[in-house]
C-alpha cells in the first residue's frame, strides 16, 4: 500500500479493479516503492502509487530523479515510469509463472519513513492458498508482511527474481472473518504473468533468468542494490 493513501483489500470484495486515488491536496505527498525493469530507465510500480501525481520522483543513490508516467493499467494496478537518468542495474524476472502454495518469497520496499531514509526493508514468507472471495481473483497471496509504502515493490522468489508486484496489505479483520485467524497475515501481489504482459504491451525490454538458486540475506541485499527505489508522488506548486 502507498503511504499517505494506504490501500487494503477486503475479503469477499471480489473487486478486480481498484479506484485510482484523487489528485493530492496541496502540501501532501504520497510515498511508495518501484523497481528498475530495463536499462533504459523504466521503473515499475502500482497504478495507485503513480495516479494523480503532478510530479513523481525516485530516490536513486540518495538523489531525487524525476520520473514520467508512461502507462497506467488501473485494472491490474500497474504503472510504468521512465526516469530522467537510468540507474545502472536492473532486476531480472523469474522464468515461468507458477508459484504454488508454500513457495518461499520476499517482499522488498520502503514502508513508513523509509522512503525518506532510503533504508530498504525485506520481509520473507510464503505464497498462500486462500478461500474463494478472500482477495482479488488472480492475485498472489503471501504471508510476507506488507505495510503502507510497500506498494509497487517487487515480490521476489528465493533467487531474487521478480515473481510479481506487491499491491496491497491485508485487511486483517476481514480476512480473519473469511478464512480464520491462522490466515490473517496476508498480503497481495500482481502475478508475474500480468506484469510481463503489461511490460510487453509497453515494449519494455526485460531480462529473465532461470530459477534453481537460493540467496541468503546478504546475497539478496546485493541483488537488490540500486534496483528497488523509494518513490515520492508530489502535488503541484
Amino acid at each position: 500500500a502507498a503511504a499517505g493513501q494506504a490501500q487494503s483489500l477486503r475479503a469477499g470484495s471480489g473487486k478486480a479493479k481498484e479506484p485510482s486515488p484523487p489528485p493530492l491536496p496541496p502540501g501532501q505527498v504520497r510515498t511508495g516503492t518501484g523497481f528498475v525493469v530495463s536499462r533504459l530507465g523504466h521503473v515499475l510500480t502500482n497504478a495507485h502509487v503513480a495516479s494523480g501525481c503532478t510530479r513523481i520522483v525516485a530516490m536513486v543513490d540518495g538523489q531525487a530523479v524525476a520520473g514520467t508516467v508512461l502507462r497506467l493499467d488501473a485494472a491490474h494496478d500497474l504503472a510504468l515510469l521512465k526516469l530522467a537518468v537510468a540507474p545502472s542495474r536492473v532486476l531480472s524476472f523469474r522464468e515461468g509463472s507458477q508459484l504454488p502454495p508454500g513457495t518461499p518469497v520476499y517482499a522488498a520496499g520502503y514502508p513508513g519513513d523509509r522512503a525518506k531514509t532510503g533504508e530498504l526493508r525485506i520481509t520473507s514468507g510464503q505464497t498462500r492458498e486462500l478461500a474463494a472471495g478472500a482477495g482479488v481473483p488472480g492475485d498472489v497471496a503471501i504471508s510476507a508482511e506488507v505495510l503502507p509504502g510497500n506498494s509497487g515493490g517487487p515480490l521476489l522468489d528465493a533467487g531474487g527474481r521478480v515473481a510479481g508486484v506487491v499491491r496491497a496489505r491485508r485487511d486483517t479483520e476481514a480476512v480473519r472473518g473469511q478464512v480464520g485467524g491462522g490466515m490473517a497475515e496476508v498480503g497481495f501481489a500482481v502475478p508475474v504473468t500480468e506484469v510481463k504482459a503489461f511490460l510487453s504491451r509497453g515494449q519494455v525490454p526485460i531480462l529473465t533468468a532461470p530459477g534453481g538458486r537460493s540467496l541468503d540475506s546478504a546475497g539478496l541485499l546485493q541483488e537488490l542494490s540500486g534496483t528497488v527505489l523509494p518513490l515520492v508522488c508530489k502535488p503541484g506548486r
